[in-house]
């Protein structure tokens, strides 16, 4: 289970789920710009769909895994991935097995 190995923080946007390594989960929503990059500055990697969070999470030098639906995936190809960043996409279609496809593009 990823919870006994990941210190796993969770966000769509607005709201932000954290899971702690204490088996806590916080949710913080509506974060100004400069908290919601502090939060994405403590992170490892970042999976998101996402495209603002996956933006900065590059500027921020951080590794991502993009998790698109397939009229989002066509328009955001391979064109306007991250930047200077290890990066992975995932599209819909992929997502029955989104776990082990996530658990790749982690490593």
């Amino acid at each position: 289970r990823f919870e006994n190995y990941y210190r796993i923080k969770l966000t769509d946007g607005n709201p932000c789920l954290i899971a702690t390594d204490k088996g806590k989960i916080l949710l913080a929503g509506n974060l100004p710009f400069g908290r919601w990059a502090g939060l994405l500055q403590k992170c490892r990697l970042v999976v998101s769909p996402d495209t603002g969070s996956l933006h900065l999470a590059a500027a921020l030098g951080k590794p991502v895994v993009a998790l698109y639906e397939r009229d989002t995936f066509n328009h955001c190809s391979s064109q306007w991935s991250p930047w200077k960043v290890p990066s992975s996409i995932i599209a819909r279609s992929d997502f029955n097995t989104t776990s082990a496809k996530i658990l790749q593009g982690i490593r």
